[in-house]
């Protein structure tokens, strides 16, 4: 019963997410005022983190780190972006996609963290029409703190 209830929880969490369909592009918006997510004002954008679970599972392959940029009219289009995972202690590099194309400054990358502790998740994003980011990336850091057990915090 528990691990119903535990299922029908996460799905409910995933559908904040907003997914929304047109034809056969699939986009992934997430909402400010989302349970859990972490907004950080840069310049005239705001980036939006959700990682999901909130603590994610050290060897955990179900963790899903979702980013979002916007600005005043919303999601950036036609943007470069790269993701880069760090250890916090020694800012030893875990994880880095290489820049790629995104039509919509949805990101959504499943990772599955290789050991427990901090970890910084940075989304690096040149903007397209931007003179200030168009060739040096505007940058945004995130904490996340990664759980060695399944106890609790899942949401």
């Amino acid at each position: 019963m528990y691990k119903a209830m535990i299922l029908i929880s996460s799905l409910q969490i995933l559908s904040l997410l907003f997914v929304n369909v047109n034809f056969s592009l699939i986009e992934a918006h997430i909402p400010e005022n989302a349970p859990n997510v972490i907004v950080k004002k840069l310049d005239k954008y705001k980036v939006l983190f959700l990682p999901y679970p909130k603590e994610p599972i050290k060897g955990d392959n179900t963790t899903l780190l979702n980013l979002n940029i916007v600005d005043e009219d919303g999601d950036l289009k036609n943007i470069y972006s790269s993701v880069i995972i760090s250890n916090k202690k020694n800012s030893s590099i875990v994880f880095q996609t290489p820049f790629k194309f995104y039509t919509t400054a949805d990101i959504s990358l499943s990772f599955s963290f290789p050991y427990n502790g901090d970890f910084i998740v940075s989304l690096l994003t040149k903007i397209n029409g931007d003179t200030n980011y168009e060739m040096v990336p505007i940058i945004a850091n995130f904490d996340l703190k990664v759980r060695s057990d399944n106890n609790n915090n899942f949401f």
